[in-house]
């Protein structure tokens, strides 16, 4: 009996493992999917997560089928709620806009957006109290107040930091050349996003470095944001390695076109095809079969090295 009982538990505890390992890979596999701006594809495994009440797939499924039709759908909202009801701030949020399907329909719901943002606010000013910088974000959001933004960031969340630098930095944009200049708290709350692993704050950082000569630092950003395979970065390493220096240069560097063409396999990999085409086929031609296959080489390479390419959705995107 004991053996039967002891047989019976050491099942049920392989069944739960391989359920939570395949939620695990629907999950990742949807969110790389959906960090390539792939809204079809990353349905199937985030739904799939979704229907084991993984409160982040519920959220994400809803902001695909949201962003695929263009509006908030019933299924988009059914899936923004589930998550909701697993206080996820940001679901939340989602549902205090003015799009809501009670709003658009123009029928009563006993959760409306008055509710949700209500909801919100009382959850996230609970949260931010204990110091979950993820809360002070939201409340951003829920109150337009900028200085949650920068009291997320001094806790530690780059997200917010990055959004507060590019925001300080957009706002010094000139109407007649369109150049900006960023601030001295600008830059620092700029750099301390990117020490803390953000990829968009060290794009934005590499850049601004290389527009300002500093090469070497440049050079070393780029270095950093590329172990996470952001897509601008991957386009600047790219773009480097053709030699275009009318768009960006850095002599740090030595251009190689056998590398270009790999990173721009690499890019084609995640992207398909329809937003590569047309310039693999032009760099095609500037290139000859010992650099094609060089390329092709690094391509598969580089692959087995780096995580999927990635443009860093942040949570409340589109």
């Amino acid at each position: 009996m004991r053996h039967k009982l002891f047989r019976l538990i050491m099942l049920s505890a392989i069944c739960l493992s391989a359920i939570a390992a395949q939620e695990n890979a629907d999950l990742s596999r949807g969110f790389t999917l959906y960090n390539q701006h792939d809204w079809i594809n990353s349905q199937e495994p985030l739904r799939n997560a979704a229907k084991t009440g993984n409160s982040e797939a519920q959220y994400y499924l809803a902001e695909i089928l949201r962003l695929s039709n263009r509006y908030m759908t019933e299924e988009s909202q059914q899936w923004y709620e589930a998550a909701a009801e697993q206080n996820d701030l940001f679901a939340m949020i989602r549902l205090s806009k003015s799009d809501d399907l009670c709003a658009a329909l123009q029928v009563s719901c006993k959760k409306d957006r008055a509710y949700w943002k209500s909801r919100a606010k009382d959850l996230a000013q609970e949260q931010a109290q204990s110091g979950n910088n993820v809360a002070m974000h939201a409340l951003y959001y829920l109150t337009g107040d900028r200085d949650w933004l920068k009291k997320a960031a001094d806790a530690g969340n780059h997200e917010a930091g990055y959004f507060l630098a590019d925001l300080i930095l957009s706002e010094t944009r000139t109407q007649e050349t369109g150049k900006t200049k960023l601030t001295r708290e600008g830059e620092k709350i700029l750099r301390k996003s990117a020490e803390e692993g953000n990829p968009k704050a060290m794009s934005l950082l590499s850049l601004r470095l290389n527009r300002a000569g500093n090469y070497i630092e440049s050079k070393k950003w780029l270095e950093k944001c590329l172990l996470t395979s952001h897509a601008d970065c991957v386009l600047a390493l790219e773009t480097i390695h053709k030699g275009r220096t009318d768009i960006y240069q850095n002599p740090e560097y030595t251009p190689n076109k056998a590398m270009a063409y790999g990173l721009l396999l690499f890019r084609r990999d995640a992207l398909g095809k329809a937003k590569t085409s047309w310039i693999l086929d032009t760099f095609e031609d500037e290139l000859t079969a010992e650099q094609k296959a060089e390329g092709e080489k690094f391509f598969h390479e580089w692959k087995k090295t780096h995580p999927p390419l990635s443009f860093h959705v942040p949570k409340l995107g589109f």
